[in-house]
């Protein structure tokens, strides 16, 4: 099973101030044991960006966004999908059309992406992910 990688999941994993930090450490236990059954991990260029931007501006510990961006950089099991044009044509029309839920426009290209590679589940802290059809974890 394949499994994208939010920012909140991220922000929570390196940042000890966060409120879901020790679940998101659990979490990543469970999916490095294999204890949850996830073949492949994916985030993207944009949920990259937006990781390492949140955990320097809340932590602010330039370390701890570096930290971040390096395990997903140097990590073997997470692949970074680009957002290439269609992928941010097919955002912009999710933004577009889902204003009710409040989707920034990065979780609108995560969704895209999650679409088109065929992956159903994400670990989110968020729940506006739950309208969008994709199962949450946690």
């Amino acid at each position: 099973m394949k499994l994208f990688l939010d920012t909140s999941a991220l922000v929570a994993r390196h940042n000890r101030d966060d409120a879901h930090h020790e679940e998101a450490l659990q979490i990543f236990e469970r999916i490095s044991s294999g204890e949850l059954a996830f073949t492949k991990l994916y985030c993207s260029d944009y949920v990259f960006d937006e990781a390492v931007t949140t955990c320097l501006a809340r932590t602010r510990s330039h370390g701890a966004a570096v930290e971040l961006g390096e395990a997903v950089l140097r990590s073997r099991s997470i692949v970074t999908l680009r957002v290439d044009e269609k992928a941010f044509s097919e955002a912009w029309g999710i933004f577009k059309k889902h204003g009710d839920i409040a989707l920034s426009f990065t979780d609108c290209t995560t969704v895209a992406l999650a679409r088109r590679n065929g992956i159903l589940s994400i670990f989110a802290f968020d729940r506006e992910f739950d309208a969008m059809g994709l199962h949450r974890i946690p």
